[in-house]
């Protein structure tokens, strides 16, 4: 899903963020991370992904000349 996608590359940057030495310091990064996400960055996810999803309606397989990709 949209969520599933946007929180793997979310987490993934928050867990690793700091130089972690121990898996006791990686557990802990995974558990504050996951207490970090809060439901406006989860509505704002979603949110956006339907605006991409009605660009692409309105393109008809066109370019998205108004939506902003990150690589």
């Amino acid at each position: 899903t949209l969520l599933d996608y946007f929180l793997q590359g979310y987490l993934k940057s928050m867990v690793y963020a700091n130089n972690l030495r121990t898996f006791d310091a990686l557990r802990l990064n995974i558990e504050r991370s996951n207490c970090d996400i809060r439901p406006e960055l989860l509505h704002n996810v979603i949110e956006n992904g339907i605006h991409r999803i009605r660009s692409c309606a309105r393109s008809r397989d066109g370019h998205l000349n108004d939506v902003l990709f990150k690589t």
